[in-house]
């Protein structure tokens, strides 16, 4: 195991302290430059800010990693940061730029669904799409409790209907995949 993996593991654990000894030990054995460099870190560094209660920390590790992904062309990686920079911007009380995160997030998403070559794989990929339509709902209900004037909650209902239909149509592929192969 890498210790990029084993961060992973105690993040999801949430044991923070073995988190946080292995993020520090893989910036230890970088270094300072390459450690500015490479997505995984950056990106692990700021779901420990984000889980651990420091937003602004979430934030800047999570823009490093955007940057990141963006230069190396890691789509995937893009749509993970800006589904969780709309997180961290969600709590800091900036969520007109969570609003926008998470959209970019999830067209990021879907195009990358459309575009994954072969029946078997896109069915497969549909999984990784229903979270981001819930971080997008959940932010659209925030925007509405904060100004419910402005009818957000229709269009978190839009997006719930968009995400089922997503839903119905994946379970459809699947179907006609199975009865292809019996």
């Amino acid at each position: 195991l890498t210790r990029t993996t084993l961060a992973k593991a105690y993040l999801s654990k949430r044991d923070f302290p073995n988190a946080k000894s292995n993020l520090e030990e893989i910036e230890r054995v970088l270094g300072a430059a390459r450690a500015g460099l490479d997505f995984d870190l950056n990106y692990q560094k700021g779901r420990f800010s984000l889980l651990t209660g420091n937003e602004r920390a979430a934030e800047i590790h999570f823009e490093k990693a955007l940057e990141i992904s963006k230069r190396n062309g890691n789509k995937l990686g893009e749509a993970q940061s800006l589904a969780d920079l709309s997180i961290a911007n969600l709590r800091l009380g900036r969520d007109e730029l969570a609003l926008s995160r998470i959209s970019d997030a999830l067209s990021i998403i879907e195009q990358l669904r459309e575009s994954t070559p072969g029946f078997r794989n896109r069915v497969r990929f549909s999984a990784t799409i229903q979270p981001y339509y819930e971080q997008y709902i959940t932010v659209l209900m925030e925007k509405h409790r904060l100004q419910p004037e402005r009818r957000y909650d229709q269009r978190a209902l839009e997006i719930s209907e968009q995400a089922r239909a997503r839903g119905l149509l994946d379970q459809l592929e699947r179907r006609s995949l199975i009865d292809q192969n019996p």
